[in-house]
């Protein structure tokens, strides 16, 4: 394809990944062994060469290690312990037949994850098809490799369903953020934000985002949008250890995510297997962005980390900083959604056709500023205590301009006519709108806009493990997080002057793209006066998280069915506000000054959208400045105060967790069985406006709510052999409400018919029952095959709509958001990964990782409080991932494509609208030198995919955006 061939021109990197397999012997066995001290990546394979135990381990892991001398008749386990004795790795798994040697980093990720130790499972010796005397050897090629064949082990030896991304992944594979990096995973689909196209939210199983769980080390995290959703953009994947997803629940793990839960995992400095640093710089390259006459074309990332211990090995630390500085550009037609009040027929058929709210066109490019800092600190004194703190500091700081043409009140249709009209159903998708009765009627204008992202987060965390004897351990954990955001946007626009003709715009939004044309020249400043001013939203939020959180495990010592006992308590204080303020100022028509115009926003720009009218341009601030009295948005009217609110939460849980192990009619099992139980306290604060005939009333209010919920789980994990693994969950769940629909604040207007909008403090959780069965095929060393079925029975849902609500014994028409009652999700998951080390030089080093998850829901959510319905809030019916991947002596090439299918979303506050179907293509290229040194290049969204949406019918268009492709190149160096 073309686009590939303009993406990366490479050379690059990836270290390889090998798993050295021996045929079986008993680990018990006497050998004769002389193995001299050496780099791990050669003593290993001689070690597997030596004992006959099938060894399994990672280049990654083994590089850089510096392995013991082991000479003389020993036995072959104590010969392996002899080999890694303090050298930092660590065998996970022997049963005598097999071993598997990890750095401790993998294992602490793997078997001390929050939600409990996940259980080690040994390793099947039936891939190694040589007989007792021979050795045979399997290449596991490509750091790609490498972090699928972790992120496989993660998965088989979890106790639930989980997938995962490893340290390898984030710190060496330079994903744009980690909302791409988790966009590959299995049933996880990344939210583009629709102001630059980043991957910014996530969505698991078809779910809302809302009804995802976001954690880090399994605390409670501060976010920066109103909601509870988490921006896994705003996190660096320089300065992160890596993420366990969990699909599936048990009482151990955090209540609050029906669809699951991401937990960001920080560095243990001591799994260090020497003190080590790392420094990187990339350069980006955005070459849409760079034809923009106000734009650049290029920016940077640059990272800089550091991990040591004590040559005790009772103190580590870990400290990192990075930062970025990248633009971004975005060219947006987009026809409006309709008016569901403006009933008139339109075409002769007799039927009442409505009428869309507006049209625009403009252009936009932006800065994308990122820093961050993380530090680590561990104490290991003794074998009875492990304390690990940790700190994490990140800012964002995003700014866009744009300029561009915007038509609205044409739906006034008293001060309009309408002719050549094309009605779709009974909406009005082509035709021509002329101004009526001025100043009435539709206005034309130019429209010069900024947005403004501004979030500042940090968070400090302590966690401590003590071990009481030899089967029982407590673990103490103490966190809080912290997070300021600010979100504004302001526009300025022009309106036609009187004196030219009546304004007309000719539109029409039955092709991808809506074709808009105008009897205006916009870029004559004297036919185009400054008129208004206007900052619609300026919002300032806080949002403090603290968490403590007690644990207690007792392992049985008898371990015959009762395998260990897990006893917490976990407690969650936090209070989020936000403060909005607004702006609007009208002038008397008035030339802009000539030194106030810039050059044409879009610039050299070519593409499907540079057939639209040309428009002024100037800058935001400078206007607001010279002829408005400057940027100054306040809390002073009554919809702002309304719209500021405090919501302080408090959250209790205990919960009880057994886990057990068996064989049932001779198939061993593992399982666990357990009840959570959850006490939420919700307190909001605002204020509530009341306007009568009689006058207006505003004053506080404050409303309180609490709840309980009983959790009850269980899952089994059976395995009819050493590769099948079939497991079955079933669970009660709840997601809790958005912190901004529990605003105590409304705003009640009793003129004709008494009407209330606002947000519903006494709102109850969402809440499922769900049902998981996976079954897991694990071939050869890196590969394996898995399908997973679930079904989610929604007791309710949260949606936007009316009801009757007293108020000051007067019946008003509340619009707010509500507990309806739910339906069904339900879905299956397909996950296939293979690498094809069978096959023939050179082809022995392809690779493929697949996944395609297949959902459905009956739950249906109402567009703009009229009664057409649409699908479940970023619910898509089919979300895959495709990536091949090739490595050669130190070269790697890998392509992904992530596709999903349609799903209604909430674009710019307007309401539901339907996203189109979107497939991103991503290239990356590396190649590692043998001194420490990598080069990366890498292409993101090659096929420059556009931002797509549909306004209930497929046939009707909305917005059409592109974002451009964007490019890297990098270079990585240890020392």
């Amino acid at each position: 394809m073309s686009y590939l061939h303009n993406g990366l021109r490479c050379a690059l990197m990836a270290s390889a990944a090998v798993a050295v397999i021996a045929a079986p012997a008993y680990a018990q066995a006497t050998r004769s062994f002389n193995i001299p001290a050496q780099d791990a990546v050669t003593a290993v394979p001689q070690f597997a060469q030596q004992s006959g135990l099938q060894v399994l381990a990672s280049a990654d892991d083994l590089r850089g290690v510096r392995t013991n001398p082991v000479k003389g008749p020993l036995k072959v386990d104590a010969a392996l312990t002899q080999l890694v004795a303090g050298t930092g790795l660590n065998v996970r798994t022997q049963d005598g037949n097999s071993a598997v040697i990890v750095r401790a980093s993998m294992q602490t990720a793997t078997t001390e994850s929050v939600a409990g130790p996940v259980n080690a499972q040994p390793v099947s010796s039936a891939s190694a098809a040589a007989d007792d005397d021979v050795a045979q050897v399997v290449i596991v090629r490509g750091k790609f490799a490498g972090t699928l064949k972790k992120a496989r082990n993660v998965k088989r030896d979890a106790q639930v369903v989980v997938e995962s991304i490893s340290l390898t992944d984030l710190g060496q594979l330079p994903d744009v953020s980690i909302a791409d990096a988790l966009a590959r995973l299995p049933g996880l689909a990344a939210d583009r934000d629709p102001n630059n196209g980043a991957a910014s939210q996530i969505s698991l199983r078809g779910l809302p985002t809302e009804m995802l769980l976001g954690t880090m080390n399994g605390r409670d995290l501060a976010s920066s949008t109103p909601n509870r959703n988490i921006r896994y953009d705003q996190y660096p994947t320089e300065l992160v250890g890596g993420v366990l997803v969990y699909k599936s629940s048990m009482a151990s793990i955090p209540e609050g995510g029906i669809a699951g839960s991401i937990d960001l995992r920080t560095i243990n400095p001591l799994d260090v297997r020497k003190n080590e640093g790392s420094v990187a710089y990339t350069r980006v390259f955005a070459p849409s962005a760079g034809k923009f006459a106000q734009g650049d074309d290029s920016g940077y990332r640059a990272s800089l980390s550091y991990m040591g211990r004590s040559d005790d090995k009772k103190f580590g630390y870990a400290f990192g900083i990075a930062t970025r500085d990248e633009p971004f550009s975005s060219v947006r037609t987009q026809h409006g959604s309709y008016n569901p009040s403006t009933y008139q027929d339109r075409d002769g058929d007799g039927q009442n056709d409505i009428v869309t709210y507006g049209v625009l066109h403009q252009g936009g490019v932006g800065k994308d500023k990122r820093d961050g800092a993380f530090g680590t600190l561990a104490f290991k004194p003794n074998d009875r205590l492990f304390v690990l703190a940790d700190a994490l500091y990140s800012s964002v700081k995003y700014n866009k301009d744009a300029s561009g043409l915007y038509v609205n009140n044409t739906s006034q249709l008293w001060a309009n006519t309408y002719s050549n009209s094309v009605v779709d159903g009974n909406k009005l998708v082509a035709g021509t709108i002329t101004n009526n009765i001025r100043p009435n009627g539709i206005r034309i204008s130019n429209q010069n806009t900024f947005s403004r992202r501004d979030d500042v987060f940090s968070s400090l965390g302590i966690n401590a493990k003590y071990k009481l004897d030899d089967l029982s351990w407590i673990d103490v954990d103490l966190s809080t997080s912290s997070v300021t955001y600010l979100s504004e946007y302001g526009e300025i626009l022009t309106d036609v002057s009187v004196s030219a003709p009546a304004p007309s715009v000719t539109f029409d939004a039955r092709s991808d793209l809506t074709t808009i044309a105008l009897n205006v020249d916009l870029t004559d400043k004297a036919l185009n006066p400054l008129t208004q001013m206007s900052v619609p939203y300026h919002r300032d939020g806080v949002d403090d998280a603290v968490n403590y959180r007690i644990d207690y495990h007792r392992d049985f010592a008898s371990g015959e069915f009762f395998d260990k006992f897990i006893f917490g308590i976990r407690s969650t204080d936090r209070q989020k506000s936000e403060v909005s303020s607004q702006q609007d100022v009208t002038i008397a028509p008035t030339q802009i000054a000539s030194d106030l115009i810039l050059p044409f926003a879009l610039g050299a720009y070519s593409g499907p959208q540079d057939q639209a009218p040309r428009f002024m341009t100037f800058n935001f601030f400078d206007v607001a400045n010279r002829y408005f009295g400057g940027y100054n948005p306040t809390n002073a009217s009554t919809n702002s105060q309304t719209a500021s609110w405090v919501v302080h939460e408090k959250t209790l849980a205990v919960f009880g967790q057994l886990d057990f192990k068996g064989t049932l009619f001779g198939i061993d099992y593992t399982g666990n069985a357990g009840v959570r139980v959850v006490e939420t306290q919700d307190e909001s604060s605002s204020v509530r406006l009341v306007a009568t005939p009689a006058g207006s009333s505003l004053e506080p209010y404050v409303v309180t709510n609490e709840y309980t919920d009983v959790l009850p789980s269980v899952s089994f994990n059976f395995r009819p052999n050493e590769n099948w693994i079939l497991r079955l969950g079933i669970a009660q769940t709840i997601a809790r409400p958005a912190i901004e629909d529990l605003n105590a604040g409304f705003s009640a207007f009793d003129f004709g018919a008494p009407q209330a909008y606002g947000g519903n403090p006494l709102l109850e959780p969402f809440r499922a029952d769900q049902i998981d069965i996976t079954s897991e095929w694990y071939f050869g060393s890196n590969n394996f095959f898995a399908v997973a079925a679930y079904h989610k029975n929604l007791k309710n849902y949260i949606t936007t709509s009316s009801q009757f609500v007293d108020i000051d014994g007067t019946l008003f028409q509340f619009f707010q958001p509500v507990n309806r009652q739910g339906g069904y999700i339900r879905g299956i998951e397909f996950t296939y990964q293979q690498q094809f080390d069978q096959l023939p030089a050179p082809w022995d080093g392809l690779g493929v990782y697949a996944n395609l998850a297949l959902a459905d829901s009956d739950v249906k959510v109402s567009r703009n409080f009229s009664a057409e319905t649409l699908g479940l809030n970023n619910m898509s019916k089919n979300v895959g991932t495709l990536s091949a991947y090739y490595y050669k002596s130190g070269f790697e090439l890998r392509g992904s494509y992530r596709f999903r299918s349609r799903f209604s979303r909430v674009v710019d506050g307007g309401g539901f609208e339907s996203n189109e179907p979107e497939g991103i293509v991503d290239v990356q290229a590396s190649y590692d030198f043998s001194n420490g040194v990598s080069l990366v290049l890498q292409g993101q969204n090659l096929n420059n995919a556009p931002y797509k949406t549909t306004l209930g019918s497929p046939d009707i268009h909305g917005r059409y955006e592109d974002f451009g492709t964007y490019y890297y190149a990098g270079v990585r160096a240890k020392f």
